[in-house]
């Protein structure tokens, strides 16, 4: 589990090239990341079908299969899509809560109604209507 410390992503330098996707991975890579770039799988249908897919192509492996201790650390990640516009991912902290940070604004704690994330399955998501599931990203996971 991550420490949670958005003053990281905060950074007016580092929060508009950094989104969902690199703080979920808890990796700055300064491209704004995309599920399956850095391994030509990147998709444009926003469906959990197509982006786990995407995502998986990087290395992310779903929560139920294990990861070897070379892996570690690995960070929980939890994706949802707003279906057929956007996704979106939260990482689990240390505390018991979840982080996100939407696209170039803030990383946060909270959801769309002000409250900490406790899960991301059944916080406020807006149109993010689909829970796609829970993934593992071990050490070995490279994103672009």
């Amino acid at each position: 589990m991550s420490q949670f410390n958005p003053d990281f992503w905060n950074v007016p330098a580092v929060r508009p090239h950094n989104n969902c996707y690199n703080y979920a991975r808890n990796w700055r890579t300064d491209t704004f990341a995309q599920p399956g770039r850095a391994h030509g799988a990147q998709t444009s249908t926003m469906g959990c079908g197509p982006v786990t897919a995407a995502a998986m192509a990087d290395g992310l492996m779903h929560r139920c299969d294990c990861l070897p201790v070379e892996e570690w650390p690995r960070r929980l990640m939890a994706l949802v899509v707003d279906p057929g516009w956007d996704y979106h991912w939260y990482r689990h902290q240390r505390g018991g809560f979840w982080g996100h940070k939407p696209g170039p604004t803030a990383a946060r704690n909270t959801d769309n109604s002000n409250a900490v994330i406790t899960d991301p399955e059944t916080c406020a998501r807006g149109g993010y209507t689909d829970f796609c599931g829970y993934f593992y990203a071990g050490r070995s996971v490279v994103i672009n």
